[in-house]
């Protein structure tokens, strides 16, 4: 009779070590799951900031440039020419703009292309003009430019843009979304390695005890 034989199946099971061994692979499979959410949860944070970042940057630069470059038409109330522009920008920001509208340096409206609030649109024009600088709305995507012409950069009036952040939610979604089908599958993936190489180094001795450590075992449980 060898002096090292396996312990019958049953007893295996009933083992307290076998069971400590089980409990820490799924506490450590656990912790992988929890710590792999984690990342997901803080890179989707950090992505979704930085697209914010890039958007309202964005948001300033083409709403100043483009105020300026019609500051001619808002001084002498080219309405053709005005509106001729306002289409071009809507289109050529593929959905980012919900509507144009022009103002007057006596804060009364011109014209207007697409959808916004007209009291908050009037409210950061006028804003707009008296300070020279530009008005923002709270949540950041209505804005009204002065339109300054003429060698002294007199204010002319004020062009005010709203936006819409809509794409950028859905941007922000799909890419939420890729990551947790990542981040999901690497979880599993490492659980299931973390499983296999605990259940080898940890479980697999548990078999080659002598016999007399299993009745032992036994007996206790008993």
């Amino acid at each position: 009779m060898h002096a090292y034989a396996q312990a019958p199946a049953h007893a295996r099971r009933a083992s307290p070590r076998r069971r400590l061994g089980t409990r820490l692979t799924a506490a450590v499979c656990g912790m992988l799951i929890f710590v792999s959410a984690l990342l997901i949860a803080t890179a989707a944070l950090i992505s979704q900031d930085s697209a914010r970042t890039m958007f309202s940057d964005t948001v300033a630069k083409v709403s100043a440039l483009s105020a300026q470059a019609i500051a001619g038409s808002v001084r002498f109330a080219k309405q053709d020419v005005l509106l001729a522009a306002f289409d071009s920008f809507i289109e050529a920001q593929k959905g980012d703009i919900q509507g144009v509208a022009s103002f007057g340096a006596d804060g009364l409206a011109q014209v207007r292309r697409g959808q916004m609030n007209e009291a908050e649109a009037a409210r950061l024009a006028a804003e707009a003009v008296r300070t020279g600088a530009p008005a923002i709305s709270a949540n950041g995507l209505t804005r009204a430019e002065p339109a300054t012409f003429g060698q002294a950069g007199a204010v002319a009036g004020a062009v005010v843009f709203a936006w819409s952040d809509a794409r950028l939610v859905a941007e922000a979604s799909q890419k939420l979304i890729l990551l947790s089908a990542i981040g999901g599958g690497l979880a599993i993936g490492l659980s299931a390695l973390t499983a296999f190489s605990l259940s080898w180094y940890v479980t697999k001795p548990l078999s080659r005890l002598p016999a007399s450590i299993w009745e032992k075992s036994r007996g206790e449980a008993s």
